[in-house]
């Protein structure tokens, strides 16, 4: 038999008619949880009537707490959803000059190409003078190197 919940200076009696065959099912049951029938009716009736003032204010507590966590888990969701907002703006931003560094390449690329062109158009031009110069001139050893040469060098003061 267990002992009572309550010392029994506190216990209250209370007497009470039972249909036909309900003592027998209290005492299987009772002896299948491993309690006395008195036991086994109290448990019921606070199974019933639910948990006692303390343990309902525990289980607040805890549900409280509960709800303070979700709360701060969907605080940090949203705050992360927004880092990740703002970190693909950067992105397209970054995406967008990369893209704009890209064109102005394209045009450097094109204006080199052109001034290869115009290179290669001065450097005939040099050779059909330094030819014609060359078979105007008394100078055997002229040569185009010799025109490079004087388009490279700096002028000396005055010169």
């Amino acid at each position: 038999m267990a002992r009572p919940k309550y010392p029994s200076d506190k216990q209250d009696q209370f007497m009470v008619r039972l249909p036909e065959g309900m003592r027998d099912r209290i005492a299987d049951a009772a002896d299948r949880n491993g309690r006395s029938m008195n036991a086994e009716i109290v448990a019921r009736l606070e199974w019933t009537f639910g948990p006692a003032d303390e343990e309902m204010l525990a289980l607040h507590k805890r549900i409280e707490g509960i709800e303070r966590e979700r709360d701060e888990a969907v605080y940090k969701l949203q705050f992360k959803e927004k880092e990740l907002q703002f970190t693909q703006k950067d992105l397209q931003t970054r995406r967008e000059q990369l893209q704009d560094e890209a064109m102005e390449i394209a045009a450097l690329r094109a204006d080199l190409a052109k001034e290869a062109g115009r290179s290669d158009a001065f450097r005939s031009a040099i050779e059909i003078l330094a030819r014609h110069v060359k078979e105007g001139s008394d100078c055997a050893d002229f040569s185009i190197e010799q025109i490079f040469d004087a388009i490279q060098k700096p002028k000396m003061g005055g010169e």
